[in-house]
């Protein structure tokens, strides 16, 4: 039977004879399990649909064509029901159906069409990951649909309404795979501006925009304000309020989209090590601003300026730093030994208010003299921009000597008070 499929044609294998062989096979396959029906049914079968193929259109009009056709699409639905793939003899058959020109058989075969659809996206949905295999099967259903010219044979001049009702499954397909062009939308809004059918192509768009790409957004919302305003109604302002939304949709989700990717990046920027080799040149660390002792020649204004010359790579800028940030530890200093020298000099206060009489009062005295001396040297000092760190070792070096007298001061009072 299969040799007679295989090599047989309506004219050499008439149709009753073929009906008969199928009969048979379809009463033999109740009693097979599935390895047998992958390893005998399906290979007779691709012969059985490429014969029928082969038929007239007034002879798939019998129903005994029609049980034919339905017993060869049932027959790899139930085995294949685990394993996705793409079947091009069923697609083949049923657009035998669809290009009749009697409307139940154009209904027939655009069902068996949706159903290849519906099932893929049943098993693309069961599935967290799209595997290979799925992707390249979603490319060969829109390469046949596009190939065939399915969209233009919908809304082309054969339109129906009940084959438009139909269609929605092959338009969402189709746009979600980024396969329906500018020149399929311009057949969709053609056919959108017949009054019979303009209603239902209109209920198409709403499902339709959720799966369009941006370029046939702006394609579409184009040819909405290209009407002139006598001619619109309720559903193209509709449609028109559609589009705009989806578009700047689509606009937020991108600019998402490049924020959290800048983020990511200047995430792995902040991560980087510093002081690694960029561009083959190392990081030099900043320059630490220098303090030399006093009589050194770098502590004078003079030396600064020969420095300024001796070195080419100095700038004034960095000596302003300097100078800049020596003069404000010196000020934070000069107001510590404030703070310290009065504190001394109220002790010596006290201890002079207990002993207003003898040699304790003297020293006293001389402590507090020493200390004014020593607050007006320090204030000179902090005065001359050129000498900071001089002033600096100086008020150190009197605010330790009013600290040393403040101590005697005090054991020559305690030795009085002993007797």
């Amino acid at each position: 039977m299969k040799e007679c499929f295989e090599s047989g044609s309506p004219d050499s294998l008439p149709f009753p004879i073929a009906h008969a062989f199928i009969t048979i096979v379809s009463n033999i396959r109740i009693w097979l399990h599935i390895p047998a029906v992958m390893q005998h049914i399906i290979p007779f079968r691709t012969h059985v649909i490429r014969y029928l193929c082969k038929l007239s259109d007034q002879e798939l009009r019998q129903s005994a064509a029609r049980n034919m056709a339905d017993l060869m699409w049932s027959t790899v639905k139930e085995p294949l029901d685990s394993t996705l793939c793409f079947d091009k003899e069923s697609l083949d058959l049923a657009f035998k159906y669809f290009m009749s020109p009697t409307l139940t058989m154009r209904l027939a075969g655009l069902s068996q069409i949706t159903n290849q659809l519906h099932t893929f996206n049943d098993v693309c949905n069961n599935e967290s990951l799209v595997s290979d295999t799925e992707t390249s099967i979603a490319k060969e259903l829109a390469d046949w649909l596009i190939h065939n010219n399915v969209v233009e044979h919908i809304f082309g001049p054969n339109l129906h309404i009940e084959i438009i009702k139909q269609c929605q499954v092959i338009l969402n397909f189709l746009a979600a795979e980024s396969r329906l062009s500018t020149q399929h939308v311009d057949c969709i809004w053609a056919a959108a501006q017949l009054k019979h059918c303009s209603r239902y192509i209109h209920d198409l768009f709403p499902s339709l925009i959720k799966n369009l790409d941006p370029v046939p957004l702006r394609h579409v919302l184009n040819l909405v304000s290209g009407l002139h305003p006598s001619a619109h109604t309720e559903q193209t302002l509709y449609l028109a309020s559609m589009l705009i939304k989806a578009l700047w949709n689509n606009a937020l989700a991108a600019k998402a989209q490049l924020s959290k990717q800048s983020s990511f990046a200047s995430l792995l920027n902040t991560n980087m090590p510093m002081g690694n080799k960029k561009g083959g040149l190392e990081e030099e660390p900043p320059a630490q601003p220098c303090f030399c002792p006093p009589g050194s020649p770098a502590a004078s204004p003079d030396s600064s300026d020969n420095s300024d010359t001796q070195h080419s790579g100095g700038s004034d800028m960095e000596l302003d730093e300097q100078m800049l940030t020596g003069s404000k530890r010196g000020q934070q200093r000069l107001s510590d030994t404030e703070e310290s020298m009065q504190g001394s000099s109220d002790e010596t206060a006290n201890s002079v208010e207990d002993g207003s009489s003898g040699p304790g009062s003297s020293s006293g005295r001389s402590d507090v003299s020493s200390n004014e001396a020593a607050s007006s040297r320090a204030s000179q000092s902090a005065g001359s921009p050129g000498s900071e760190a001089h002033s600096d070792d100086m008020v150190d070096s009197e605010a330790l000597k009013g600290e040393q007298s403040a101590t005697e001061g005090g054991q020559q009072k305690e030795s009085r008070e002993q007797p």
